[in-house]
């Protein structure tokens, strides 16, 4: 059915010649807007608006896709024919996020809370039943624009509910990177000798024709692949122990011998020495974003029905929740500051929590004009200015992040 979805998936024409079919080119050349507040609805771009309306059958079809409990990614007749359909159920989710927004945009919290939690389900999807891609977390686009539903002036309290209980539904799936690593040591083993030389720089030429024509590095690069492979999936599955069982977990660090193992070996594959701690961090990661949306949605709800926040978290336990979330970095659950907190290091990006600029504007410290020249540009005093707007705001936090409530 989601296949069926996306045969029907039509694009916008950015000019009379050229027709958009990339997500990414959707807001080329918009900007939207400054929103307000910590949850703002940023309105879409002409692109995505028409992109939206055109597709309002794909939409249908993608939530009736959406609601089936089992499915396969197959697409018959293509090498890598799963791999394009996971992609295309992810670009229809893409269409589902947009969709909602412009419906919170537009005031029909309903129907947004529809879209929000199909794109949800589809994310799911290619987590549980994928053979193959990018395991992980739910895209910061469908987060975020559920956080900025949810923080909607008016929003209600039985509608947040209803979102929690949605939510709280769809589980991580830890086999999604088992099967991540895998696929990717499949990839690398059918790679062995079979890529050609040609057009590839003198270095990896060099490689390539040594793992072809050197039996004995071709099967050393086998055994060192398997080893990989095991170890990744063993730190995989320790992880995921620790996460059930509400203990701190920590990213697997680099192993010396695999490190020392691969750089004695021709192969350089898509399965190497740093993807067991990439990996085993974004799946703690993943998990800390579930439960701290499951938290942040239940303290939304409260607030909507009572007025105000609880005291504590164990005050959601029973109506919203049945256990307090655990942050999987401590094993305990999140700092929570309901009255919000103006310390140092709040809303301050990681590493410069030493410019305290506290209640009083600087906490005493001098705040250079530029105090770091980042890749997207200088953080410097204002963009401090602009962040000290958050510090009064409720919020909970570990040790990785910091959570507002909508």
């Amino acid at each position: 059915m989601y296949l069926d979805a996306r045969k029907s998936l039509e694009w916008p024409k950015a000019e009379p010649n050229r027709i958009i079919n990339q997500t990414s080119d959707l807001t080329e050349g918009f900007k939207p807007p400054a929103g307000k507040g910590l949850f703002p609805l940023v309105p879409l771009s002409p692109l995505e608006t028409a992109w939206v309306e055109m597709n309002a059958e794909t939409i249908r079809k993608a939530i009736e896709a959406s609601r089936r409990t089992a499915m396969a990614f197959d697409r018959p007749g293509f090498r890598s024919g799963k791999l394009a359909m996971e992609s295309d159920v992810a670009r229809l989710a893409e269409l589902l996020v947009r969709s909602a927004r412009k419906h919170a945009i537009e005031g029909d919290l309903d129907v947004a809370l529809e879209h929000y939690l199909t794109a949800l389900r589809m994310t799911s999807h290619i987590q549980k039943f994928a053979s193959s891609g990018w395991p992980g977390q739910v895209p910061n686009r469908l987060r975020d624009g559920l956080l900025s539903w949810a923080a909607h002036p008016d929003q209600t309290a039985e509608r947040l509910k209803r979102a929690l209980d949605e939510v709280k539904r769809i589980p991580a799936d830890y086999s999604s990177y088992e099967r991540f690593v895998k696929w990717r040591w499949e990839y690398d083993l059918s790679d062995l000798g079979g890529r050609s030389p040609h057009r590839q720089n003198w270095d990896e030429a060099m490689r390539l024709l040594a793992l072809r024509w050197l039996p004995w590095e071709n099967v050393r690069a086998r055994r060192i692949l398997d080893y990989l492979a095991r170890g990744t999936i063993d730190e995989l599955r320790r992880v995921e122990v620790g996460l059930k069982s509400n203990e701190p977990v920590e990213s697997a660090p680099v192993s010396p011998d695999a490190a020392r193992l691969c750089n004695t070996t021709c192969l350089r594959g898509l399965l190497d020495v740093n993807t067991i701690g990439w990996l085993t961090e974004n799946r703690i990661d993943e998990e800390m974003h579930r439960r701290a949306l499951v938290l942040q949605l239940a303290l939304a709800a409260w607030r909507r029905e009572h007025g105000s926040l609880p005291k504590t978290l164990d005050e959601l336990v029973g109506t919203y929740l049945d256990a307090v979330p655990v942050d999987p970095y401590t094993g305990k659950p999140f700092a929570y500051y309901p009255e919000g907190r103006q310390d140092a290091g709040l809303g301050v990006p990681m590493g410069m929590e030493a410019y305290d600029l506290g209640p009083g504007g600087t906490g005493g410290i001098e705040v250079p004009e530029v105090i770091w020249e980042g890749p997207m540009g200088p953080f410097d005093a204002s963009f401090f200015a602009r962040e000290k707007a958050q510090w009064g705001a409720p919020y909970f936090r570990s040790p990785a992040s910091t959570f507002y409530i909508p």
